[in-house]
């Protein structure tokens, strides 16, 4: 294989990867160097509550100074987020991101997560409900919605993309599960904004979701120019250097 085939390859690999940026802030809830609860405001992310009794915070400790109900604390650094509902209830924090010049061409999305419930359940209800508080429900999801969803549609056009959970019921805070998933034709859009919402309804118990360390790095499709000139510029050098030898 000649130099500029090589090169050429080697650059295409180098500019997906200069190309990838993490496009969430406060991705560990350290930056409020408190902890918080709603209406008071999250450095990054928005709040939404719904419901009898519940609440969205950053925390620190073990025990939610909302139920009362343990927590397994922050899986790294000090603090976590904490959605803590108890009785018809439901909530969501969310962040939204904007896209710049270039598509996406892949993305990555990260955290980690713990449950704990109290209650009669022993597994999540069906899917199909939602995040509804009308009938008896306990789920927890995380999705990424496109602009203008509101903070609990699941409707499919809402709805872009979604993370596979599996955590399980359990009367003592679970230890914390990495989850990470990888997808390309992801449908982010140049210029466009949308929002990463990890969400949870309840109406059957108490339910804490907690979440550490989330993440979402996106890599954009290299601008044509961009690629031409770098590409032009391998080209030249690799035939300098087939003319030394």
């Amino acid at each position: 294989m000649k130099f500029p085939v090589i090169a050429s390859a080697l650059a295409l690999g180098l500019m997906a990867q200069a190309q990838a940026a993490q496009v969430l802030g406060n991705s560990g809830f350290e930056a409020d160097g408190q902890t918080v609860q709603s209406p008071d405001a999250i450095a990054s992310w928005s709040a939404s509550e719904e419901g009898i009794f519940g609440g969205v915070l950053v925390e620190s400790g073990t025990v939610s100074p909302v139920s009362g109900e343990a927590t397994a604390g922050a899986a790294s650094g000090h603090y976590y987020g904490l959605i803590d509902l108890i009785a018809p209830s439901r909530a969501a924090l969310s962040q939204s991101f904007t896209l710049g010049a270039q598509d996406a061409a892949s993305a990555t999305l990260s955290l980690d997560l713990f449950v704990h419930y109290v209650g009669a359940e022993t597994s999540f209800s069906s899917a199909a409900l939602g995040l509804s508080t009308d009938a008896e429900n306990v789920q927890v999801r995380v999705d990424i919605l496109k602009a203008g969803a509101s903070a609990f549609s699941t409707d499919a056009t809402d709805v872009l993309y979604s993370l596979a959970l599996s955590p399980s019921l359990l009367a003592t805070p679970s230890a914390y599960t990495h989850y990470e998933a990888s997808w390309s034709n992801t449908g982010l859009l140049a210029g466009q904004t949308y929002t990463l919402r990890i969400a949870a309804a309840n109406t059957l118990g108490s339910l804490q979701v907690g979440v550490d360390n989330v993440a979402l790095q996106v890599s954009t499709v290299p601008e044509p120019q961009s690629l031409a000139l770098i590409l032009a510029g391998l080209g030249v050098a690799g035939t300098l250097r087939a003319r030394r030898r």
